[in-house]
């Protein structure tokens, strides 16, 4: 049987652009690598995705989700469904999940923020409904002065009065702007995105949690398969495995199923994602579900309530 090694690569450099940069670099320069499952965000993802495309180096995405990696046309892959149909899919949750009636958000001016700003815009219009409110942010505001995330919150709601916020900010200023929803209209219903985890650095109690909710791309399921890589995944972290983890293990285990079918080259484990889910190829099954590349992954997506959770250790 083929064999299917694995290529690990640790960004050491505090210089972000040249770490990434590198990295793609030396897998492209390396003629046995004929798959790089990663980058690990949206940004670093859109920095040396035009590296890969030009060498022919198919690209499995695990969790990075701009819009603007759905519209490549070349070999990228994502697991999870890009950001405009995350910001859809929010707004389905609130409105029927959680009857919600008016709807506000508060994101990041940044491609990720707006991406789901426009998804749910979108969507709210395709229901007749508009967004009550919206406030772009930096990103940095609780970094700064997390009172100046309160002052922000506090003149949001009065303005938009809504029932219902989408959050879709980065860790630290999320939790800031959950902890003040939550504390100024306790009845509020929150939605964080994948951007957001519960965090012993940033606590927040049962109360606070009430009514929050936030975006997984996967959860454990009770099928054997599930539960075995969950065993196998404490086994190897003590603790329970994240979303992330179970995309990523999806990944490597794509290009393992590849490699396996006779693929050796770089075109032809392209050749072999891409007929995936066609007549006669049928979708891989993954840790993460059905994984074909015919159309966004939108089945991953989960709303979890955070009322009864643990912060991740």
């Amino acid at each position: 049987m083929p064999r299917v090694d694995l290529a690990p690569w640790t960004v050491s450099t505090t210089d972000f652009g040249i770490g990434e940069d590198a990295q793609a670099r030396a897998f492209i320069a390396d003629s046995t690598v004929v798959a790089v499952v990663g980058h690990a965000g949206s940004r670093s993802t859109l920095m040396v995705e035009p590296l890969y495309r030009e060498a022919g180096m198919p690209l499995i995405v695990p969790t990075a989700t701009a819009r603007a990696l759905r519209d490549v046309s070349g070999s990228v892959f994502m697991l999870a469904p890009p950001d405009d149909l995350i910001g859809a899919f929010l707004v389905d949750e609130a409105m029927v999940r959680l009857h919600a009636r008016r709807l506000g958000m508060l994101y990041v001016a940044d491609p990720y923020g707006d991406g789901i700003h426009d998804g749910v815009q979108a969507r709210l219009r395709e229901r007749g409904d508009s967004i009550v409110g919206a406030a772009a942010l930096s990103g940095r505001e609780c970094e700064v002065d997390a009172l100046s995330m309160d002052a922000i919150v506090k003149a949001f709601l009065l303005r938009a009065n809504p029932d219902a916020v989408i959050v879709a900010l980065p860790q630290q200023d999320a939790w800031c702007a959950v902890r003040a929803i939550a504390r100024e209209a306790p009845s509020t219903s929150i939605l964080t995105t994948d951007s957001f985890v519960l965090h012993p650095d940033w606590p927040l109690s049962r109360d606070e949690r009430t009514n929050m909710y936030t975006l997984l791309f996967w959860e454990p399921g009770a099928d054997s398969v599930s539960q075995a890589f969950v065993a196998h995944s404490r086994s190897i972290l003590g603790r329970d495995p994240e979303p992330s983890h179970a995309l990523e293990y999806d990944g490597f285990q794509l290009v393992a199923a590849a490699v396996r079918d006779g693929a050796s080259t770089r075109d032809e484990v392209t050749a072999w994602l891409r007929q995936l889910g066609t007549p006669g190829h049928p979708a891989f099954h993954g840790i993460s579900g059905p994984i074909d590349f015919l159309r966004p992954r939108t089945s991953v997506l989960r709303l979890r309530s955070l009322r009864d959770s643990t912060p991740r250790q």
